[in-house]
């Protein structure tokens, strides 16, 4: 229920989050991202997205909320 409320701040304040995602090859990454939409028919969230070993930018992307496994609420704007 954490991930839900953590979601649910985000939003409301336009924070950033700190999350860990699995990818579709299974590996788990760490980014920052701010959701911009929700799909609820996918079960996913549009998001600006970014890792500091990965990217130089931020960078647009889709996260599905089933392959999301620890998000800490940082309140960035």
């Amino acid at each position: 229920m954490k991930i839900q409320k953590d979601i649910s701040k985000a939003i409301k304040s336009r924070s950033w989050l700190s999350i860990e995602y699995q990818n579709q090859k299974e590996d788990i990454t760490k980014y920052w991202i701010a959701i911009t939409d929700i799909n609820l028919n996918n079960r996913s969230f549009s998001v600006d997205a970014f890792n500091m070993s990965k990217m130089s930018k931020t960078e647009s992307g889709v996260i599905h909320i089933n392959s999301l496994f620890l998000i800490t609420l940082e309140l960035m704007k």
